[in-house]
């Protein structure tokens, strides 16, 4: 997983479910989130959770998702190839711009 911002938690490239974990896990800790409180704000288990983050490959979408929205989390799907620079822009441009 490449972690853009190496100060504070921003985004990463996910390609592999380990990488997700990690990211998933990154993400809560900076926030000072334990998997108890998350898995009660996102109606998963804490052994799903913990699954999750050491990268367990058959944890539903749906799960995911759900608990990817309890921490204030979005999934964007970007063509491969793009560099940083180009996520930047994309992510922060509005929906009616054409990048």
């Amino acid at each position: 997983m490449k972690t853009i911002d190496k100060n504070k938690f921003k985004y990463a490239k996910v390609d592999s479910p380990e990488a997700l974990g990690e990211a998933i896990r990154k993400f809560r800790k900076s926030r000072g989130q334990p998997i108890s409180i998350v898995a009660g704000l996102s109606n998963t288990s804490p052994r799903c959770i913990s699954e999750l983050e050491r990268g367990k490959d058959t944890t539903r979408v749906g799960k995911v998702l759900d608990l990817m929205n309890s921490l204030g989390l979005e999934m964007y799907v970007i063509p491969r190839g793009y560099d940083s620079e180009r996520v930047d822009i994309v992510l922060n441009s509005t929906e009616d711009e054409d990048v």
